[in-house]
């Protein structure tokens, strides 16, 4: 069974738990996991170094458009990271997630 996964950045911990627990409650993932790193990239010109936590998200494969649409809609980022691919699991795992989001 194949799930799809997504890795988002966000400026801090405030927005990604605000973002993972709107996912979750909307029905668009069925789960978040949420931690801390040190970011370096180009921006403006010049190399920025930042804190930036990342959402890791697990939903159906079917809802990869609207789990976009929602982060594009509600990300404070100009150019939000949505990192996305499809992972095999476990029967069991993956049809709780499919319960989970069923309602989305």
């Amino acid at each position: 069974m194949e799930i799809l996964l997504a890795y988002v950045t966000c400026p801090s911990q405030d927005v990604a738990e605000t973002l993972g627990q709107a996912l979750v409650r909307e029905r668009v993932v069925a789960c978040y996991n949420a931690w801390s790193m040190n970011a370096a990239f180009w921006w403006d010109g010049d190399v920025s170094r930042e804190q930036e936590w990342v959402l890791l998200v697990k939903t159906r494969l079917d809802l990869e458009q609207r789990l976009e649409d929602y982060v594009l809609a509600n990300h404070p980022y100009q150019v939000p990271c949505i990192l996305r691919w499809r992972s095999r699991v476990n029967v069991s795992y993956g049809n709780w997630i499919h319960q989970e989001t069923q309602n989305a």
